[in-house]
């Protein structure tokens, strides 16, 4: 399945016409493109020869990934770091550079080959909510669409504009799904238990034989699957996203990640942000799915069944205060450095979307919730 990808969302935008064409603050596209020249694709300190007794640990929200590989490329060369990064199972690819007017420090990486290329292409969008932006980066699992590029490695496609911060941010996404997989995680498992569902719905919404008991009895088993796929795909997508930037910034702000823009440190901030708001669409989707199943269990007797899906609303409120919870620290440590209140009106705005894939997982989720109120409606 395909990774998160790195989009540029720039501010500004305004319609341009009736037809519906939109452009962009052009002050954004040229912090962009200046920030492409700020360091050349030799510079940096080196790969550091990092090797801890215990390198695997766990992150925001308890995520786990090799330190040691982080640490390796954390003030290294844009150079070194893709030389590295392909010693890990995932090669570097280079989609074309915003501008002709930008530098491309990233022109080392591999061109992309046909079905790469057809999906950047598919993920080279807006992200959702914005009318303009273009991709930077984006991260494709070996289990991504059977796709022979990805035969027996993982992918990073990052612009030849990009800054090596867009770059470490992808090999982080690598890094959480190898630790992921070593767990036991796997795309193509939990798209199986997405499709088990919207199966299950529909078999139940066609059967006719049942008592109102009964209905409430299986649709209240159903969301409390759901209630655990859900989970999984928060702390998968949004809170993956949420955990790169915010670690990227502790590493800057000790001085221990170097050789990139100011301004993609000041961006982070916004852009873990922008995380909370995908989670909370994610839960206002399922929301009314489980005022309606709990009105069921309610109205059936079913104590025991009401108890159980009831922790829903504790699992989604405990997420979100752990997301608020980032957000403000990073706004008080934010706060105390100048060269995050420097740069915040120089450089363009960085967010993230899922790609294809990813999208169609979202999709899924919204799917599953709008039938199981509907269905649990008529009951």
């Amino acid at each position: 399945m395909a990774g998160l990808a790195l989009v540029l969302a720039l501010p500004g935008c305004k319609k341009a016409d009736e037809s519906g064409q939109y452009v962009c603050g052009e002050k954004d596209r040229v912090a962009y493109i200046n920030q492409s020249a700020e360091y050349k694709a030799s510079e940096g300190d080196g790969i550091l020869p990092v090797k801890s007794k215990d390198p695997i640990v766990n992150g925001y929200f308890g995520k786990a990934y090799n330190q040691d590989w982080l640490m390796a490329v954390s003030r290294a060369s844009i150079l070194e770091t893709i030389d590295y990064i392909e010693t890990k199972g995932v090669s570097v690819y280079k989609a074309p550079p915003i501008s002709k007017m930008s530098k491309r420090p990233l022109a080392s990486a591999s061109v992309l080959s046909w079905d790469l290329e057809r999906e950047w292409q598919k993920a080279d969008h807006p992200m959702a909510g914005s009318q303009c932006g273009f991709l930077a980066g984006l991260y494709l699992s070996r289990e991504a669409r059977g796709l022979p590029s990805l035969r027996d490695q993982a992918a990073i496609i990052v612009r030849a504009d990009a800054s090596r911060w867009t770059l470490v941010h992808e090999f982080m996404h690598h890094n959480f799904k190898s630790q992921a997989i070593a767990r036991g995680y796997s795309d193509n498992i939990a798209q199986n238990r997405r499709i088990s569902l919207l199966k299950d719905i529909d078999t139940l919404k066609r059967s006719s034989q049942l008592t109102n008991k009964e209905y409430a009895q299986k649709f209240s088993a159903l969301f409390q699957e759901v209630m655990k796929v859900a989970d999984e795909l928060v702390v998968q997508y949004q809170y993956e996203e949420v955990t790169i930037e915010a670690t990227l910034q502790d590493l800057y702000e000790k001085g221990q990640f170097g050789y990139v823009p100011s301004g993609a440190y000041a961006n982070a901030t916004w852009y873990i942000a922008q995380s909370k708001k995908s989670a909370e669409e994610m839960y206002r989707g399922l929301n009314a799915a489980y005022d309606e199943i709990y009105r069921l269990t309610a109205t059936n007797g079913l104590f025991d069944d009401m108890k159980k899906i009831s922790k829903y609303t504790t699992i989604r409120d405990q997420r979100l205060a752990e997301l608020d919870e980032v957000i403000q620290r990073r706004k008080v440590l934010g706060s105390r450095s100048s060269r995050f209140a420097a740069s915040m009106d120089v450089t363009p705005m960085t967010g993230s979307t899922p790609c294809a894939e990813a999208q169609e997982v979202e999709h899924q989720m919204a799917e599953i919730g709008a039938k199981l109120a509907e269905a649990s409606r008529r009951i």
